[in-house]
């Protein structure tokens, strides 16, 4: 049987800002959701006040198909928000959605870390996330069965999501492989300008065929 370390320093005690990466997601997914919920009900009550407020100039019948058509504005209202929201999120905000910012987790490109999201990838890592969305928030799971821990969005938009810790040391490495390739091609250009101030002799061979020449001539 498999003993639990119920030491200070055990990871289950740890706070969601600095557990694992899956639970700083999920938390951090929860957050997003929740600001998305809360702007859709602003935005439903702003709708439902202007209803209120011209409603006695509308027909009766149009009364009617505003009030029994309200699930299918707040459907299309919400459906929009949660594109919106992380469209605009990751691409204006450098790969952060106020959730990541929270628990420290940023999105970057898989190919090169240190690079900001583009327009196309934050687009394409949004259709992901409304992918998921639509078939009922089950795919956003894909993460917590697989090794490599890529959900939908990330495999979609080929980028990936990386705590602050682990994106410092990124770029540090990035870093250092870039100065270790400047400094190389410096020393391999340096060496190129050194073999051209060379100046190669003729050998004994050279000498040797010139006085056969000269012996022929004579």
């Amino acid at each position: 049987m498999e003993l639990k370390d119920f030491t200070p320093n055990a990871s289950w005690l740890k706070s969601p800002r600095e557990g694992g990466i899956l639970r700083r997601r999920t938390f951090s997914f929860f957050v997003d959701l929740f600001c998305i919920l809360l702007t859709t009900r602003l935005l439903m009550a702003s709708y439902i006040s202007y209803l209120k407020t011209f409603m006695y100039l509308m027909g009766e019948k149009s009364q009617f198909m505003l009030t029994s058509q309200m699930h299918k504005v707040e459907l299309s209202v919400i459906s929009v928000v949660f594109f919106g929201y992380f469209f605009l999120s990751y691409y204006m905000g450098n790969g952060k959605t106020p959730g990541k910012i929270l628990f420290r987790l940023r999105v970057v490109p898989t190919d090169n870390p240190t690079e900001l999201l583009s327009l196309a990838t934050s687009f394409k890592r949004t259709v992901g996330y409304f992918f998921c969305y639509i078939t009922g928030f089950v795919l956003f799971a894909l993460p917590y069965f697989n090794k490599s821990r890529e959900g939908l969005p990330d495999i979609f938009s080929s980028s990936q999501v990386l705590t602050e810790e682990t994106y410092k040391i990124k770029v540090s490495e990035f870093e250092e492989s870039k100065e270790t390739g400047t400094q190389l091609e410096l020393d391999f250009q340096a060496k190129i300008i050194d073999d051209e101030k060379v100046i190669y002799l003729p050998g004994p061979e050279f000498y040797n065929d010139s006085a056969d020449s000269d012996k022929k001539a004579a």
